[in-house]
């Protein structure tokens, strides 16, 4: 982006490798087929996907921990099964802006906050992954006793 410090725009050669990688997937897939990126790319599913690698065992260990936590997998109701098929996504998306900002410098202001997009975004996923750990936890619970715990509560160990 112009005017961005540390930011000096587009490869000139970068629409060279564009069009080749299109190329690439328009010969193998067919022009029908759609080019997907990020979080829906075959190589990002695949890595979260197969245990061997380290983001496979990274997200099978957290949702086997979180499982864990709420009793087994036995123990799950059917809400907690929806709210846990959707954290998966969630959780993968934190993990990637994580690695994504690790890898950039450029995606840090010089105040060291992270640009506003990136910002945005991280906080509105780690938010929904909270609220979703929150409603895990309260449909497990009797919420007739009393106050459904926060995830303070849970994290510290109290109900």
């Amino acid at each position: 982006m112009a005017g961005k410090k540390g930011r000096t725009g587009t490869n000139p050669n970068s629409h060279k490798s564009g069009a080749a990688n299109l190329k690439k997937h328009t010969d193998k897939y067919g022009h029908k087929a759609p080019l997907k990126h990020g979080i829906h790319s075959p190589s990002i599913r695949l890595k979260f996907s197969d245990r061997r690698t380290n983001e496979g065992k990274w997200l099978c260990d957290t949702e086997q921990s979180i499982i864990d936590h709420l009793g087994g997998p036995e123990a799950l109701n059917p809400f907690q099964q929806v709210i846990m098929g959707g954290l998966r996504s969630k959780l993968i998306t934190v993990y990637l802006i994580g690695q994504y900002i690790d890898k950039r410098s450029d995606v840090i202001d010089s105040s060291g906050d992270l640009i506003p997009v990136m910002r945005k975004s991280f906080l509105q996923y780690s938010a929904s992954i909270t609220t979703d750990l929150e409603k895990l936890w309260s449909f497990g619970q009797d919420t007739r006793r009393g106050r459904v715990p926060t995830i303070e509560d849970i994290i510290d160990g109290h109900n």
